[in-house]
């Protein structure tokens, strides 16, 4: 498995809003914004990427604001990488919603 990595928290200020949300391989930040690895981290095998992404690994926006009804959203996926297909199907998706309910309820409450 190739290592995949996303910009330190400390420095994503100096970059655009595309740059910041991305996760990629260290050929990847060395050909498409010239940095290197002083300044990138290391993702876990488990990541969360900014918007939801197709099968051509293109992203859909990461936000979007409604007025009818007045909603908020927040579009991301969650990669697993190096997942055997029995992995896979045997997660437990809907336990796995209630911890990430947890963590948002913290955030958004009314």
């Amino acid at each position: 498995m190739e290592k995949r990595y996303k910009i330190k928290k400390d420095v994503r200020g100096y970059f655009g809003e595309s740059a910041q949300k991305e996760v990629g391989t260290l050929k990847f930040w060395k050909e498409s914004y010239t940095v290197g690895i002083e300044i990138l981290e290391e993702v876990p095998r488990v990541y969360i990427k900014s918007g939801i992404t197709n099968n051509n690994g293109d992203s859909t926006s990461i936000k979007g604001w409604g007025s009818s009804p007045k909603e908020g959203r927040f579009d991301f996926s969650v990669v697993v990488q190096d997942m055997e297909h029995k992995e896979y199907e045997s997660t437990k998706l809907p336990e796995i919603m209630d911890e990430i309910q947890k963590v948002l309820n913290r955030f958004f409450t009314y």
